[in-house]
């Protein structure tokens, strides 16, 4: 017996590693394909333009030869307005290489395996899409008689209710959702007499019953009937690709056995191109990335590239629209953003006081600094209207003159008038420049009480901002939640 906890597999390899640039491009990835075998090992290293398309150059349309993905798997091709028109098939078929075409909402509009189609998706290989005028897919048309056409039915949340087959009216299977989750389906009822091809229309009975379980990040992990029982299990890569396991682990399967189509995150999972269909664009769950640009446009809500899946944090975050990372995660943003209002408002608020008071204690000195300078000039005035009349004076030269000593009196007070002026001169200045050395630093205090209310008033602003697009960009995903892309 294996002792609990200890790992005896000798072949100890990983399975999956990739590398993203600052733009959140892949540029490496390596995977092992069969347990640690030698030659089980897929190397890539994948170039990307300045418009983070998978290609090595910002020439469309010239990717195979450019060969941007360094390996075996089929290289993308884009158009000009960025959607990508050639992808390689998901789920384990990377080496084939399927040709999207586009209607003019930028719709996936069908499918073909071969670049010559002529639109009218009625050759062997070719699916169309339709959609509906909210942009919800709402039917696939199979070219051939191999496989089923599918009409889908939506509740006004977005969740597919009820799908039919072949134009029939009655029923081919019927889910009930989970409140927790837009994706965890709960039950999943399907007829599975007489659907197998595109002329048969069912028997109008859902025989059969089936739960569905998850994990914690709402990947489908298991199938178990009424009776409790485990028919299937699966396990995924990070970025979605599913593998099919029997209901004991103990063996992959090739393709499921209860015709099961919901995967990653509880994401409906296209059999023909092994692609999710992502409500608003389509994840290619082998390159890790969407296989249209994002069109919400420069939002950027996953990253500085608009072709990024869940800002390269697959296991952390989930997108049901299409559209942003975590609508939950921007939630949670808005509603810290307002929480922090109240408290920027009072600092903003309490910033002012000191302000209302430095300005006061501006204008007293403002008003004494100028009564300072008024009385200065009328000093100075005076002391050089005295040093002018001293100047003046015309002394006798002769003491013995009867007028010689009232003279020198009135000549001696003159002087000592011009010395008093004088002195009240550089008392004035005294005061003026002792005024001014208030009043300067009055002023610094004014701008530091001015700069910090400036900042708290800014950051308040700013915060309203941030806060106004938080809510902008979940509204955003909450609309395409309700079936509004």
């Amino acid at each position: 017996m294996k002792a609990r906890g200890v790992i005896t597999e000798t072949n100890l390899e990983f399975q999956q590693t990739s590398t993203l640039d600052s733009l959140g491009n892949w540029n490496a990835f390596v995977e092992d394909t069969n347990g640690g075998t030698a030659g089980g090992v897929t190397t890539q290293t994948r170039a990307s333009n300045s418009a983070n398309e998978i290609d090595t150059d910002n020439v469309h349309n010239d990717a195979v030869a450019d060969d941007p993905i360094n390996g075996t798997w089929a290289d993308p091709v884009y158009d000009a307005a960025g959607n990508m028109i050639k992808a390689p098939k998901g789920q384990g078929s990377e080496p084939t290489g399927l040709f999207l075409i586009y209607d003019a909402f930028g719709h996936v509009a069908g499918i073909s395996s071969t670049a010559t189609t002529d639109g009218d998706f009625t050759d062997a290989g070719e699916v169309r899409y339709v959609y509906d005028a909210l942009g919800r897919r709402i039917q696939k048309v199979f070219a051939g008689t191999a496989t089923a056409d599918e009409d889908s039915y939506y509740n006004e949340g977005y969740q597919e209710l009820e799908t039919r087959r072949n134009g029939s009216s009655n029923p081919y299977q019927q889910y009930v959702w989970d409140q927790r989750f837009i994706d965890t389906p709960i039950v999943r009822y399907r007829d599975v007499n007489g659907h197998g091809n595109s002329t048969s229309t069912g028997d109008g009975t859902l025989e059969e019953t089936l739960y569905a379980t998850y994990d914690a990040n709402f990947n489908i992990t298991g199938l178990v009937q009424e009776n409790g029982t485990f028919v299937e299990r699966y396990v995924y890569t990070p970025y979605g690709t599913r593998t099919i396991l029997s209901s004991n682990f103990a063996s992959v399967i090739g393709s499921s056995a209860y015709d099961w189509q919901l995967g990653h995150q509880g994401l409906r999972l296209d059999g023909e191109t092994g692609s999710y269909y992502n409500r608003a664009r389509y994840l290619n769950s082998s390159l890790g990335v969407f296989e249209q640009r994002d069109p919400l446009g420069t939002k950027y809500q996953d990253g500085m590239s608009l072709y990024q899946y869940l800002a390269g944090r697959p296991v952390s975050f989930n997108d049901p629209s299409g559209l942003c990372p975590n609508c939950q995660e921007l939630s949670d943003a808005y509603d810290a953003d307002i929480a922090r209002l109240p408290q920027l408002r009072a600092q903003a608020s309490a910033a002012g006081v000191p302000v209302t008071a430095a300005q006061s204690i501006l204008d007293r000195l403002g008003a004494s600094f100028q009564a300072a300078t008024d009385d200065f000039s009328v000093k100075t005035l005076l002391a050089a209207s005295l040093t002018t009349r001293v100047a003046a004076v015309s002394l006798p030269s002769d003491p013995r003159d009867p007028s010689y000593r009232y003279q020198m009196e009135q000549y001696q007070s003159l002087l000592d008038s011009m010395k008093d002026s004088a002195n009240d001169v550089l008392a004035a200045e005294k005061t003026l420049n002792s005024i001014k050395g208030q009043l300067d630093n009055a002023k610094a205090s004014f701008d530091a009480a001015a700069a910090e209310a400036y900042i708290l008033k800014k950051a308040l602003s700013n915060m309203l901002k941030l806060a106004a697009d938080d809510l902008a960009a979940y509204q955003a995903c909450v609309a395409a939640k309700q079936g509004n892309p």
